[in-house]
């Protein structure tokens, strides 16, 4: 039944009320304020006859739009641009505003009542540069644009594929299949699987790599990513060594001949896995290998032809199969 409303305003809670607005509507705009006083408000109803008792209150206090927002910036990565900005005090949030036009209009809505000071644009084309802006956000509405960043998003070469690494004497040796669109690649290493990972060569030409310098024993974690004119490419998957000294040649070989038999006998060698025998019927050699994977160091070499003369060598093999 009600044909207007009255809008009545104290700058204390719970009165007295002054009229303030009367309106047919059942919303209203108080305005003339003092930004940082707290203004209550409650509504009646009329008619032509009568005003309803006073609805419950509301209070509000106005405030002057935010600041803009300083120092934006916007990284460009592969279909996405990471922009970051300085805090505004007194913003409840943040808009990104978003062009392909220097300057603006500033026509496409990024995102809005954002709460941190940092957002990731995904979803662009590469090769297509994209202006922002970001306006800070109050009760007072929407505070002045920031400065413009820009920012163009690049096609990274390809992840390589195909990283094995092989363990030498204190080095490892890398190789790889070559990724579409690098012109280099970067070597990273770690001593934990996962990572995080440190740089140890970057401008890698060719798709092998050789790291020297490390600590034998220790097992090494790899990963290599590609770099081209648009950037650089995710690491690859890890491989993993574990750089050993070369065994040294184990001393001591002795040969006892038995009947169509010869046994062989010589001292262990520090850091030998297992052992290698090789055999020739010519003093000096060439020898050939009879017997691999020995873990003691003993050998009896059977079927032999009585009377014929035996040669032999013995060879240290460490755990990466690395002969002394």
């Amino acid at each position: 039944g009600a044909v207007s409303y009255a809008v009545k305003a104290a700058t204390v809670s719970g009165g007295p009320y002054a009229v303030v607005i009367e309106t047919l509507e059942t919303t209203a705009i108080h305005q003339g304020l003092t930004n940082g006083t707290t203004y209550y408000y409650v509504v009646s109803a009329r008619n032509a006859n009568e005003e309803s008792a006073n609805s419950s209150q509301a209070s509000a206090i106005p405030a002057p739009p935010p600041p803009a927002p300083a120092g934006l910036t916007a990284t460009p990565g592969n279909a996405q641009a990471a922009l970051a900005w300085t805090a505004v005090s007194g913003a409840s949030s943040y808009t990104v505003k978003r062009s392909t036009t220097n300057g603006g209009p500033y026509t496409t809505t990024v995102v809005s009542g954002h709460t941190t000071t940092s957002y990731i644009n995904t979803g662009l084309t590469n090769g297509t540069t994209y202006y922002y802006v970001v306006v800070a956000v109050n009760g007072g509405g929407e505070g002045a644009s920031s400065n413009q960043a820009s920012a163009m998003p690049f096609s990274p070469p390809a992840t390589p594929t195909g990283l094995a690494a092989t363990p030498g004497d204190t080095q490892v040796s890398l190789t790889w299949s070559a990724a579409s669109g690098a012109t280099s690649y970067k070597v990273k290493r770690s001593t934990t699987s996962g990572g995080p990972f440190v740089l140890v060569a970057s401008g890698v030409s060719s798709t092998n790599y050789t790291h020297t310098g490390l600590t034998n024993g220790t097992k090494y974690y790899f990963s290599v990513s590609a770099v081209g004119a648009d950037g650089e490419s995710p690491n690859s998957s890890q491989a993993s060594a574990t750089p050993l000294a070369v065994p040294g040649t184990p001393g001591g070989l002795t040969a006892t001949p038995g009947n169509g038999q010869v046994i062989l006998t010589w001292t262990q060698v520090a850091g030998a896995a297992t052992y290698t025998v090789k055999n020739s019927t010519t003093s000096g050699g060439p020898y050939t290998t009879i017997a691999s994977g020995l873990t003691s160091p003993y050998y009896a070499h059977t079927g032999l032809t009585n009377n014929q003369a035996q040669h032999y060598v013995v060879c240290a093999v460490n755990a990466n199969n690395i002969a002394g």
